[in-house]
């Protein structure tokens, strides 16, 4: 090959790679470098799964609360418990509160939110769940020392 040859060879590989960077920079300029790389022709979609929902939320009637079944998510891990007008039971104030998952012995933390005077809202910690039943329950304290034991099933 003479020299005149080997700079028309170098000079259009410059130009064929040139072009190409080009077309990639006016492409990417706009996108994230994720999105670029689902496009390369190795990449693989499948590989890349759909976010998988681990926690679920279940409200309820705190007078209404006991023996219930509730079914969450196969790939739920734990469940946060929402419970509405919790200051009395029959007409006794209320003074404290417990949760424990039964069946694998987690014991939870309750929250309490003070609405107004007259309501209040609770709300509890994630709690942990094992595959199949859970056996959890709410141990409410009364103000004469008298304790009130509420059951929920959460199947998982």
């Amino acid at each position: 090959m003479n020299k005149k040859g080997l700079i028309l060879f170098i000079a259009s590989a410059f130009v064929v790679a040139a072009a190409s960077g080009l077309k990639y920079q006016t492409k990417s300029s706009s996108r994230s470098l994720a999105s670029v790389s689902l496009d390369l022709p190795f990449a693989n979609k499948d590989f890349y799964p759909e976010k998988i929902k681990i926690k679920d939320e279940i409200s309820f009637d705190c007078k209404s609360f006991d023996d219930e079944n509730k079914t969450v998510g196969l790939n739920s891990q734990v469940v946060m418990l929402k419970f509405k007008k919790c200051d009395t039971d029959q007409n006794k104030k209320i003074v404290g509160y417990r949760i424990i998952n039964h069946s694998n012995g987690y014991e939870g933390q309750i929250f309490k939110e003070k609405l107004s005077n007259l309501s209040s809202n609770l709300t509890t910690d994630y709690i942990q769940l094992d595959a199949g039943n859970n056996l959890i329950e709410l141990e409410i304290s009364l103000i004469d020392g008298q304790k009130i034991n509420k059951k929920i099933k959460i199947n998982r």
